[in-house]
């Protein structure tokens, strides 16, 4: 037995490199990789995100715009409705997708006309109107947007009130975008059909969206 020990550890040292389990030698051994070093930050993100205009979508969620201008209104087989005024539209809306969200809006026109007297003398009259309207706005890009309504509006005409149908086209551009708020212009134009002919408005805005 004794003599057999060595024979069995020359015998075990010969396997062990014949499968390449033997000790190795530490300047052949692999070295594992070092993990690469961790990218530098960008000072222009840093920056943005430091004060809150780091780029994010607001097509998402609800949105409530709020846009305030002047129009022009026309109207066809309609006495006395020329004249110019201010208009706004108030809207909310809700994305279905990043380019499509639907709205509901407020709309509201001020016609400002003067009006001559039998005696030479002219005077100012101002004529109210407003339009409750659903529709929907599609974003071509990031900023610049269309959108299509219809819905019923009325216009006050001295002691005649016109009231009928009312269909809207617009478009607009955000100028300036922060992180929940977006500023840009916009305009609309809104054709109503009543019982004397169609009246028009076309109106040019400044606007502020929420998000």
């Amino acid at each position: 037995m004794t003599r057999l020990a060595p024979l069995l550890v020359v015998a075990f040292v010969g396997q062990a490199h014949a499968d390449g389990t033997g000790l190795q030698d530490p300047a052949n051994r692999i070295q594992p990789e070092p993990p690469p070093p961790p990218s530098p930050a960008d000072p222009i993100v840093d920056h943005a995100a430091s004060h809150g205009l780091e780029s994010t979508s607001r097509h998402q969620g609800f949105n409530f715009t709020a846009a305030l201008g002047g129009g022009l209104t026309v109207g066809i087989d309609i006495s006395g409705s020329v004249g110019r005024g201010p208009a706004g539209s108030f809207r909310f809306a809700h994305t279905a997708s990043e380019q499509l969200a639907f709205t509901a809006e407020l709309i509201s026109v001020t016609l400002i006309r003067q009006i001559k007297g039998t005696d030479g003398s002219n005077r100012t009259e101002t004529d109210q109107g407003s339009g409750l309207l659903l529709g929907t706005q599609f974003y071509v890009n990031r900023s610049l947007w269309l959108r299509l309504a219809a819905g019923i509006s009325s216009m006050k005409f001295d002691d005649n009130t016109l009231v009928g149908p009312t269909g809207l086209a617009g478009g607009g551009v955000d100028i300036l975008r922060f992180r929940r708020v977006a500023i840009g212009v916009e305009m609309m134009s809104i054709g109503q059909i009543n019982r004397d002919g169609l009246l028009t408005t076309t109106a040019f805005m400044l606007d502020v969206s929420i998000e």
